[in-house]
């Protein structure tokens, strides 16, 4: 169940493009948003969990670790958000923060 609601929101939500990138706390932050607002009771899936998942299902993505603004940040390589995430942006701050 957990790989078909992956797999839905990255349908939905996604691109699958060799040049492209998103943060992994970003794509993550999307993701819970997404499944909230799909059912009244969502998926538990962790970040890990969902990572995992994602490699499974997207065999040409993989996570790397980038500098930006002067810290490190990790990010998928190979997705790209069809929507803006600057709505993401400080909570994705304030998770690496923690």
């Amino acid at each position: 169940m957990k790989h078909e609601v992956v797999r839905a929101f990255l349908r939905q939500m996604v691109d699958i493009e060799d040049d492209c990138k998103v943060s992994c706390n970003v794509l993550y932050l999307h993701f819970l948003e997404w499944c909230s607002e799909q059912a009244p009771k969502p998926p538990q899936i962790s970040k890990a969990g969902f990572g995992r998942i994602l490699l499974n299902i997207v065999r040409t993505t993989y996570p790397i670790s980038t500098r930006a603004g002067g810290k490190n940040l990790r990010v998928w390589r190979g997705i790209r958000l069809k929507y803006d995430e600057t709505n993401y942006q400080s909570k994705d701050q304030s998770t690496q923060s923690d």
